[in-house]
């Protein structure tokens, strides 16, 4: 994860519950929870939610804009509006009830992601605003 000073404006560690991250640009903040990582994917404003559910398992909703889920050298995008439960390392042996069947001869996926994933209510919340658009804040569930 780059540090603040090259090219990072903020970067937050979640541990247990749910924050909220509110940002105009990417690049300006990124969150690690869980070894995963969660930023912005474009320059426009973007708001998602972020809540750790269990040691392995993790929910994403991207409210407004998108993110870049990364873990273990996979990546996702999670389009405006997308809600996933994310499910780290799953297991191979196939006991997870929501994991797809897994093609022979491929290796096991760093995660796994579940449409519409159960929420969470937030316990924490980040706002983080360019001081140079502090004229431009909207509502976090959009106007």
């Amino acid at each position: 994860m780059p540090k603040t000073g090259q090219g990072l404006e903020a970067e937050a560690e979640l541990v247990q519950g749910t924050l909220v991250l509110s940002t105009a640009r990417a690049g300006e903040l990124e969150i690690e929870a869980r070894e995963a990582h969660i930023r912005p994917a474009g320059n426009g404003r973007t708001v998602a939610q972020v809540s750790v559910i269990g040691p392995k398992e993790l929910h994403i909703y991207a409210r407004r804009g998108a993110v870049l889920f990364s873990y273990r050298g996979e990546s996702k995008t999670i389009t405006e509006g997308e809600s996933y439960e994310v499910i780290l390392d799953p297991p191979e042996d196939g006991s997870e009830k929501k994991r797809p069947a897994q093609k022979p001869g491929r290796p096991p996926k760093a995660f796994l992601l579940v449409a519409g994933g159960a929420g969470a209510a937030a316990s924490a919340v980040i706002v983080y605003e360019n001081h140079q658009h502090k004229e431009e804040m909207e509502s976090p569930d959009r106007p």
